[in-house]
């Protein structure tokens, strides 16, 4: 278990006695008459927790330290804190008050810091539990702060003036700039969670601003979309100084121009179609008069070898061969002899079939020839009305397609300086709806961010039944009902607010509310505080007032032996200071640490300081 509880505390100077009381667990009763510095007490255990200055007593004079040595509640640990009373400067040692000469002391800062861990803040926050910064909203724009001790302390550290003041709830601080915090602190502990998800809102005159700034910033761009526009539609208006028609005039002439330069690129493909198969006959004829007049060589060659055989013929018939040219061997005599003029006559009528043959091959070659010149004719032909309709699709286009392109790309320029004239427009509006959405935004009141961060009611019926009971064992039997007013975070009885009651009810029903509080949250295991300290909540008025006072300013005797009952009953795992006039009943005699202030009346202990 988290938590801790105050053994000792004692104030020290030069040359003065030491005055210092000690407390146990449970229940501790600082009672005896007036002036005995039982309140200074209680401020001394304030100041030490952080609180920003004590009150100034003449019996304090000459004191310069103030010791409070807390333990651990499970394992009874101890650490001391010194805080100087004349200046702000606090240290603490791991142990007792007793050890402190022989210990280390470690120093800490008076103000809170959630960046560090050096404060008396951050360590107390430690020593009940609560390690880790808790992001708290303080105001109804959602702005947060960490969670401090001082925060938490004002529930369980009540003095005199809180306890029976006409206006203060036991929740809130008096201030008004803290009381949205300290709902916030309230709300943290009884639901363990913090603000740390919840969403700032703007102040409603930061918001105004922002808002006229963001109107005069799209004004601006109007300005410059209207200056934008203006130019365009002068652009527009010299691109319509020339005649342009319609975009279905232009379909129609451009329909009758691709109709024109169809049939005329149609009798381009005949001609060239045509020439093309010219082109080819033309080869072939080509490849035939190759052919020929290559036979025709031929020919004429054969006839020179047969008429070259022919005459020497007769020089062959005058030669006698008896040996072979070849080989040399010797002829046989039996070959025949053959006529020579039989040789020659063959040769003279294989020469008039070839030149018979000639004549017609020459005859072939000149109506080739004759058919070639026609195709080159017919070729010459085709190639000019080829390059004539080339001309004319070249003469259509450059004539009518040019001028008609310039007029399209106007055309098209046109559409575009339109489309963005139109562009222009709709920012222009939208901008505009802008301007009248950040007019109203500036007129809208935002609601409280506080209002979305409520605590369950069924939190709030638990909290008041702890109370309810509380009452009871109290012996305030006539309760029926305990409910929480969230407005004045405070508790009602039966209907009646606690703050409607005289000053002794006020201060009897605060202390039951802290205590019960502090019951409720650790029965949840909720991080929270394990001391209360409550400064005269049984003793509410002075001597000089007791004439004066009316019913609800005295509570019976009954219920402040009631309460004393009641925290030895509860506080056993917990610890209960009260500081009063009032002393415990007989019957609870051993069940609390008395500590007894005579101021002389009696055998026993002055008060808190030396007489």
């Amino acid at each position: 278990m988290f938590g801790f509880y105050i053994k000792k505390l004692k104030v020290v100077g030069i040359g003065k006695d030491n005055a210092e009381v000690t407390f146990e667990k449970g229940l501790n009763v600082i009672h005896g008459p007036s002036n005995t510095g039982k309140s200074y007490i209680f401020q001394c255990i304030d100041y030490v927790f952080g609180g920003s200055k004590i009150k100034e007593i003449p019996e304090m004079k000459g004191y310069s330290k103030l010791y409070v040595e807390i333990r651990n509640f499970d394992n009874d640990s101890p650490t001391t804190i010194l805080r100087f009373l004349n200046s702000n400067d606090i240290f603490y040692y791991n142990c007792g008050i007793e050890q402190v000469d022989k210990y280390k002391s470690e120093k800490l800062k008076c103000k809170h810091d959630p960046d560090s861990e050096d404060n008396i803040s951050k360590f107390l926050l430690k020593h009940i539990g609560i390690e880790q910064n808790k992001y708290l909203v303080k105001n109804k724009e959602g702005k947060k702060s960490t969670l401090g001790f001082r925060a938490i302390s004002h529930l369980a550290l009540i003095s005199e003036t809180d306890i029976i003041s006409e206006s203060k709830s036991p929740v809130m601080e008096t201030q008004s700039t803290q009381q949205t915090y300290s709902k916030s602190v309230f709300r943290y502990l009884l639901t363990n969670q913090d603000d740390i998800a919840c969403a700032e809102i703007e102040k409603a005159e930061i918001r105004k601003a922002k808002n006229e700034a963001k109107i005069d910033y799209i004004k601006e761009e109007i300005n410059f979309l209207s200056k934008k526009k203006e130019g365009l539609c002068n652009a527009k208006n010299e691109i319509k100084q020339g005649e342009i028609h319609s975009l279905d005039y232009y379909k129609d002439k451009i329909s009758r121009i691709e109709k024109i330069i169809k049939a005329k690129r149609q009798e381009l493909y005949n001609v060239n179609t045509e020439n093309n198969r010219l082109n080819l006959q033309r080869n072939k004829i080509k490849m035939m008069i190759d052919k020929f007049n290559l036979l025709k060589r031929q020919y004429l060659s054969d006839i020179d070898r047969l008429e070259f055989s022919a005459n020497g013929e007769d020089l062959l018939s005058q030669i006698l061969i008896h040996h072979c040219p070849l080989c040399d061997s010797e002829l046989p005599s039996e070959i025949e002899d053959v006529q020579q003029e039989d040789i020659v006559k063959c040769y003279n009528n294989e020469i008039v079939k070839i030149q018979i043959n000639l004549k017609e091959l020459e005859m072939s070659l000149i109506d080739l020839n004759k058919e070639l010149n026609e195709i080159n004719q017919r070729t010459y032909l085709g190639e000019k009305k080829a390059e004539e309709c080339n001309k004319e699709i070249s003469l259509i286009s450059k004539k009518d397609l040019t001028p008609l392109k310039t007029v399209i790309e106007d055309l098209i320029e046109q559409a575009k300086v339109d489309s963005i004239i139109a562009d222009i427009d709709r920012t222009i509006d939208h901008k505009n709806g802008e301007i009248i959405v950040f007019e109203e935004s500036k007129k809208v009141k935002e609601n409280s961010v506080t209002d979305n961060l409520l605590i369950d009611t069924q939190i709030y019926k638990d909290l008041c039944e702890v109370i309810k009971n509380s009452l009871l064992e109290c012996g305030y039997i006539d309760v029926t009902e305990v409910t929480f007013d969230v407005k004045t975070q405070d508790i009602t009885i039966d209907g009646i607010s606690r703050l409607s009651n005289g000053k002794g009810y006020r201060a009897f029903l605060y202390a039951i509310f802290v205590a019960s509080l502090m019951i409720y949250l650790q029965n949840l295991q909720h991080s929270f505080m394990r001391v209360l300290v409550l400064d005269s909540p049984l003793t509410t008025l002075k001597e000089s007032e007791i004439a004066e006072a009316t019913k609800d300013d005295l509570i019976d005797t009954s219920l402040q032996d009631g309460l004393f009952t009641f925290f030895v009953d509860n506080f056993n795992d917990k610890q209960a200071i009260i500081i009063d006039n009032k002393q415990p009943p007989k019957s609870l005699e051993g069940k609390y640490n008395d500590i007894f202030f005579t101021k002389g009346h009696c055998d026993g202990r002055y008060g808190f300081f030396s007489k």
